[in-house]
């Protein structure tokens, strides 16, 4: 039985229609998933790659750290656009937030030496840009001048101030790295940890100020749950915090030493003078100081004072207070 010539056509125009479609969809998926990040939330992951290693291999090791999804797809890619062939060696840069083209960017570039830097606890934002400056990440003007960016640091922490978010620990940058990259890294990891301990960001920023301070005024951690459960009793009860740390937060050009004036300058961290918390965080505290905010001690003290060696005794009163002031705060 033929098939007229006139059948015939027909059926081969809708099966090139058909394989039109076919090709159409597939470069439209594989479009979508060149310029696609494997996560919403950006997590760095830092890998190096050997020379001579296996294209496979590489690709393999980035799916396992879920810097990409679909590996067969990512291996076609790096195929056929040539980067196969110009991968560079050496420790590498990615982040779960890059598309497919850009994680094969960063194999292809000869970046700068990475530096690994630490971050102490404690440490203000005008400290943490001294440390990057003198580790040569990045200039600390650059770096303040971002921290300072209002419209930048709300899209990050939805609050006026990065102070109490650039999470203290040990990170790995690029020489000159940009300082929103910076941010957001630290930022981050703030918001990795913090979400360990608490599930709920409820008073969030209540408890990163309480932590904060705690971090600055004790540096022994079996004190401080109960540095905290001082805080939070005195701001139940309505009592002014009178802490130094706040105090010397809101001070310019802070030489050390807290005179008896410098508790009487009305600086808006001046704990001495006003109620409540301060505005902001006053450093950046770390795991510990944020447990202790999130979990004080069920104590009821009011009052602690130093003894001079690095710890601190605690009192209910003031009368039994200003007994431990006069031990150890006024010897001759």
């Amino acid at each position: 039985m033929k098939i007229n010539a006139k059948r015939l056509l027909i059926i081969n125009l809708i099966l090139y229609a058909l394989i039109l479609v076919a090709i159409v969809f597939l470069f439209t998926s594989f479009n979508h998933y060149l310029n696609s990040p494997a996560s919403s939330k950006e997590k760095v992951k830092y890998m190096s790659i050997e020379r001579g290693e296996k294209v496979k291999d590489i690709i393999r090791r980035l799916h396992e750290e879920k810097i990409i999804k679909k590996p067969d797809w990512f291996y076609y890619y790096v195929i056929l656009s040539g980067i196969s062939k110009r991968i560079k060696a050496g420790m590498h840069r990615f982040s779960t937030h890059l598309t497919p083209k850009e994680v094969g960017m960063e194999l292809i570039s000869s970046k700068p030496p990475v530096i690994k830097v630490t971050i102490p606890e404690g440490y203000t934002i005008e400290q943490i840009a001294e440390v990057l400056d003198s580790s040569h990440v990045i200039r600390k003007e650059e770096f303040l001048e971002t921290c300072n960016n209002k419209k930048f640091v709300h899209s990050l922490v939805k609050e006026t101030s990065l102070e109490g978010f650039l999470f203290p620990d040990t990170y790995i940058f690029y020489r000159g790295e940009k300082a929103e990259q910076i941010i957001r890294t630290m930022v981050n990891r703030f918001n990795e940890v913090y979400s360990r301990l608490s599930p709920s960001k409820n008073d969030r920023y209540k408890i990163l100020k309480i932590a904060s301070i705690v971090e600055k005024e004790t540096a022994k951690n079996e004190e401080k749950a109960e540095v905290s459960a001082v805080i939070y009793n005195r701001l139940k009860k309505g009592i002014k915090l009178c802490m130094d740390s706040t105090v010397i937060y809101g001070l310019s050009n802070f030489d050390g030493n807290l005179k008896k004036e410098d508790l009487k300058k009305p600086t808006p961290y001046n704990t001495y003078l006003f109620y409540g918390l301060p505005p902001t965080p006053i450093c950046n505290p770390g795991r510990n100081s944020l447990i202790a905010a999130l979990h004080p001690a069920n104590v009821d003290y009011l009052y602690f004072v130093s003894k001079g060696d690095g710890t601190h005794i605690f009192s209910k009163n003031l009368k039994e207070h200003k007994i431990w002031v006069n031990k150890y705060q006024k010897k001759t």
